[in-house]
């Protein structure tokens, strides 16, 4: 540690000056696992230089903590900065980033890595030197960041096949909401399945990368989750539509079949996504928007509550299409067995 000794004689007592450094390897095992946080303008400079930085996992802390201290009461805003060098065995990759950090305490009792105030000012093979202008526990951390090259002509592709895909959905809704000849559960079906989808893609298309707030990347996250959701809960209800349609070819019961369609689409195709965000929300609210996109977090398999319905609807639909197939082949053969006796009849 290096510190002015002028600033520690400005305490202005008479008495002998103090000063203290405290290092405790044990330390590093209690404030392993807590947050980092990043000051305002470290913020903003990171987000242009290393947008792919994860933010909501805890970093690995590199060295000892070491606690400094001295008898000037005032050790906050220090005119000269104290210089201090760490010593670390880990070789950096190429994406992580090493920040000098402060132990902060929170209000309620627990406390957070900080960066406010403290720097890098050069970084060797086995050692970084940093500096601070106040005292505290310091140490370094080391957090892992994902670097996403944007490819501008899949960029385009994408923007273009969303920008037809609006349009085609628009038609589509309009179709089946102004075409009242044509309405009955399977047009009704269609219709908020083009709804969802062109709110979604909407949503994809302008607010996918509004990442400047994190409330309204949650939202924007929360947003997409539950439309992606309610699309294919819908195709799901489309594929119960046609399977009961078709078992009402052996089962004469249609008018039993849309009764109970149109008493249970409505609650069930916006329900249950609603319920199934609701639950993820409630539990995990961090993992709503990464720092580059608005979009699930991969973390701890957060995704799942994503994947794991999509993949439950899949599996669902495709029982009804096998079963469906099963039905309208045997009810063919059947109907080609009634038409060659009536053939021989002849």
């Amino acid at each position: 540690m290096l510190l002015n000794w002028d600033r520690v004689q400005e305490s202005g007592d008479s008495g002998p000056s103090v000063v203290g450094l405290v290092s405790t390897p044990g330390m590093s095992k209690l404030l392993a696992e807590a947050p980092l946080v990043l000051d305002t303008e470290e913020q903003a400079v990171l987000h242009g230089t290393h947008k792919g930085l994860w933010q909501d996992i805890s970093p690995v802390l590199l060295s000892v903590v070491i606690s400094t201290f001295m008898i000037n009461k005032d050790t906050w805003n220090l005119s000269t900065p104290v210089t201090f060098i760490f010593k670390h065995s880990v070789t950096l990759g190429p994406r992580q980033k090493v920040f000098c950090v402060f132990w902060e305490h929170g209000q309620n009792g627990c406390g957070h890595w900080a960066t406010k105030g403290c720097w890098m000012v050069g970084t060797r093979d086995t050692s970084i030197t940093c500096q601070c202008t106040h005292l505290s526990s310091f140490a370094i951390l080391m957090e892992d960041y994902d670097v996403q090259e944007e490819d501008p002509i899949l960029a385009v592709i994408t923007h273009m096949g969303l920008s037809l895909s609006l349009l085609c959905l628009l038609l589509a809704a309009l179709t089946f909401l102004l075409c009242k000849a044509t309405q009955n559960t399977s047009t009704l079906l269609h219709l908020q399945l083009s709804l969802c989808l062109f709110l979604v893609h909407l949503l994809f298309l302008t607010a996918m990368d509004r990442t400047e707030m994190k409330v309204l990347c949650t939202i924007i996250t929360g947003a997409l989750h539950y439309l992606y959701l309610a699309s294919f809960t819908w195709k799901l209800l489309e594929g119960l539509n046609l399977f009961l349609t078709v078992r009402s070819l052996t089962v004469v019961n249609y008018s039993s079949v849309s009764r109970f369609m149109k008493k249970f689409m409505f609650p069930v195709g916006y329900g249950v996504p609603a319920v199934i965000v609701a639950i993820s929300a409630a539990s995990r609210p961090h993992l709503y928007g990464t720092p580059t996109r608005c979009w699930l977090h991969t973390h701890k398999g957060f995704v799942w509550t994503f994947l794991g319905p999509i993949c439950t609807i899949f599996f669902i639909n495709l029982a009804f299409f096998l079963v469906a197939f099963w039905i309208l082949k045997n009810k063919l053969s059947s109907l080609s067995s009634d038409v060659s006796t009536l053939q021989n009849t002849r």
